[in-house]
């Protein structure tokens, strides 16, 4: 799966700013828990402190209730499980809660003031004993846990604002021009060239905008300068096309007015016998039914009707052609798919393309023609075998052109109109090599959507 830009810097932008975050987040905590243990010892050194301030006299008399009041308030504190007290040769006299574990020991010295209660002299000091204090590291490990629970809310809100304000901010200034820049590209290859396009705020991409847009102008003046240069040149074409087919019209008239004007200056003479007149008048009509055929070849080819699509059962259609051309010595065989039943088409124009596919091969010479039908995703192919002298390589391009033959009586309008016909259809023609040694002629006919546009999108 191939991720889009924007996909792909909102992924990088994210991958950073939780890599970062996460970072930050280790040393934020390496510090605060740092701080924070450092705290919690501090304050049970002040509490044992204070208390061995507070037990200095009930440790030199031995007042144990003393002892346990102070020890209970100190008690209080969820951190301290146990205090023990002992004197100055290390026997206990004193002990509350559990007195295992981990616990700081600080020294008892008699108060300054007190010190002349007891008859002491000033300034000497003198260690009364030990106090220890014993504590539990859940408290701090609370204290931590509810500390890495809000950084990591904070560090979250923060990863999410980020991100967010990131991917804004770098999709304003390179992800919206750049997909600005590439819906203007799809226009101009859909042939708009009207395209406007909004620099970005960034110099590359404004850059780039401006260059693509120089393109364009340049784009609009090559394609009227092309659109100039094509009109001249159809104008050209449309003369030499009118010419070459006046050439043509005229060069296959020729020869049977020719023959018509000789036959008519016979018919003048009076020395002629009816026997000739009648084979003069013969020749007559059968000149003119070769004009007729050719002037009507002409005007069809001339004439582009748009198709008039119907449903069609090809296989009737194809039996009912075979029986209406009835050749005499012609092997003539059908094969149509079995998917295949229905293909939409226009009859008549369908008709015209396959009577004279068929009359080509039998007038080559064709002794067995095979007519095909497949079906495929886009349309339906109807390919016409024979076995006759087929076509060559250098002459497939040219026997659709109008006049072209090789048929010394021909007109070489059969082949334009099958292309015409087909074209008019939405379909193409072309020749192959066929498996029985001749021609294979295959018309493409494309499948109709319900709009009737074809499958192909013309």
């Amino acid at each position: 799966m191939k991720w889009n830009i924007n996909a792909r810097i909102f992924a990088i932008l994210t991958v950073t700013v939780v890599i970062s975050s996460l970072a930050v987040t280790a040393i934020t905590y390496n510090i605060f828990s740092q701080v924070v243990e450092s705290r919690f010892r501090e304050n049970l050194q002040l509490t044992a402190r204070h208390l061995a301030t507070g037990v200095s006299i009930s440790l030199l008399f031995r007042d144990v209730s003393l002892m346990s009041r102070l020890s209970k308030t100190v008690m209080q504190d969820p951190a301290v499980i146990g205090v023990r007290i002992e004197d100055d040769k290390g026997e206990q006299i004193f002990k509350l809660g559990s007195v295992e574990g981990k616990h700081i020991d600080v020294p008892v010295y008699m108060a300054e003031s007190e010190e002349s209660i007891v008859f002491l002299p000033s300034g000497r000091k003198k260690a009364l004993g030990t106090i220890s204090i014993f504590y539990t590291e859940k408290h701090l490990r609370e204290i931590l846990e509810r500390l890495v629970y809000k950084i990591a809310l904070a560090v979250m809100l923060v990863i999410v604002i980020m991100t967010v304000v990131s991917y804004y901010t770098v999709s304003r200034a390179i992800v919206n021009p750049l997909i600005g820049l590439l819906q203007a590209v799809r226009e101009v290859s859909g042939g708009n060239l009207d395209v406007v396009i909004k620099e970005g705020s960034l110099p590359e991409i404004a850059e780039l905008s401006r260059a693509f847009s120089d393109m364009l102008i340049s784009l609009k003046e090559h394609q009227e300068l092309l659109r100039k240069t094509y009109e001249e040149s159809a104008k050209q074409k449309v003369l030499a096309d009118v010419g070459r087919f006046a050439f043509a019209v005229a060069h296959e008239i020729k020869n049977p007015l020719g023959i018509i004007k000789g036959s008519m200056d016979l018919l003048r003479k009076e020395e002629v016998d009816k026997a000739t007149k009648l084979q003069l008048l013969g020749f007559i009509e059968e000149e003119v039914k070769r004009i007729d055929g050719l002037i009507k070849d002409f005007l069809q080819l001339a004439k582009f009707s748009k198709p008039s699509l119907k449903v069609i059962n090809i296989k009737d259609f194809l039996q009912n052609l075979k029986e209406k051309i009835c050749m005499n010595g012609c092997d003539f065989e059908i094969s149509v798919e079995a998917e295949v039943n229905e293909i939409t088409a226009d009859p008549v124009k369908l008709e015209r393309i396959m009577v004279n596919l068929v009359r080509n091969a039998v007038e080559a010479g064709a002794k067995r023609i095979l007519i095909r039908v497949t079906q495929g995703e886009e349309g339906w192919v109807i390919q016409v075998h024979d076995d006759g002298p087929g076509v060559g390589e250098e002459e497939k391009d040219k026997i659709f052109q109008p006049f072209y033959t090789t048929k010394p009586s021909g007109t070489g309008l059969g082949l334009a109109i099958v292309s015409q016909e087909a074209y008019s259809m939405g379909g193409k023609v072309w020749v192959e090599d066929s498996h029985l040694g001749g021609a294979c002629f295959c018309v493409f006919l494309p499948r109709r959507g319900e709009d009737g546009a074809d499958s192909s999108g013309r």
